[in-house]
């Protein structure tokens, strides 16, 4: 299996972490502009996706295969092509099950591929966050409502999520992996539809500076 990818360094490392059930030719983009290039692939992964018109027209050429977008605060109606979202933020990518939401048309053999890959899917409705995205989100928004208010020290809070939760990483400790325009991007697409995702005005100045 042939598989063409526009990702970091940093994501390239973590997707060669996660175990696969056959080895597949990876074909390492470093530009969209790159896809031109990878022959034929069965599939691709991409982990940069902009809503840009130059990305959606070079991606739209290779459909009807598979094509995985990293596009977790966009919806599939506002992308307009029957591509595949997936969560593909740092941390998240290498987790156990994929989460990924999907056309109406269909998967386009998207799911036959990550199952050949050995990978575990959960289709999830095709909103704002998919679904771990959008609690992470929420945790950290209101983390950076607690430290705004002096509560806490970002240090305590993250020490406090991590021995009360369990989770791998506290609120700030994810919002610098994740990087905070992606969680400030998403919190505005999830405040339209509920105002418990209003922004906390710390976050939006670090997320805007």
């Amino acid at each position: 299996m042939r598989i063409a990818a526009l990702a970091s360094r940093e994501m390239i490392h973590e997707i060669r972490g996660k175990r696969t059930a056959i080895q597949p030719e990876w074909i390492w983009m470093k530009s969209i502009r790159d896809l031109k290039d990878s022959g034929h692939p069965d599939a691709i992964f991409d982990f940069e996706f902009s809503n840009d018109q130059e990305r959606m027209d070079m991606l739209a050429q290779y459909l009807p295969k598979p094509i995985f977008v990293n596009s977790v605060a966009m919806c599939l109606r506002e992308i307009g092509k029957p591509f595949i979202r997936f969560n593909g933020w740092p941390g998240f990518f290498g987790r156990d099950i994929l989460e990924m939401a999907i056309p109406d048309s269909g998967s386009n053999g998207g799911e036959e591929v990550l199952r050949n890959l050995g990978w575990a899917v959960k289709i999830v409705p095709d909103i704002p966050g998919l679904i771990s995205a959008r609690i992470v989100s929420l945790i950290i928004n209101e983390a950076y409502y607690t430290f705004q208010e002096g509560t806490s020290s970002r240090e305590e809070i993250d020490v406090a999520m991590k021995l009360g939760t369990s989770y791998p990483f506290g609120p700030f400790e994810w919002s610098e992996l994740i990087g905070i325009r992606n969680i400030y991007a998403l919190l505005l697409a999830m405040q339209k539809e509920d105002q418990r995702y209003t922004v906390a005005e710390l976050l939006a100045k670090e997320a805007t500076r």
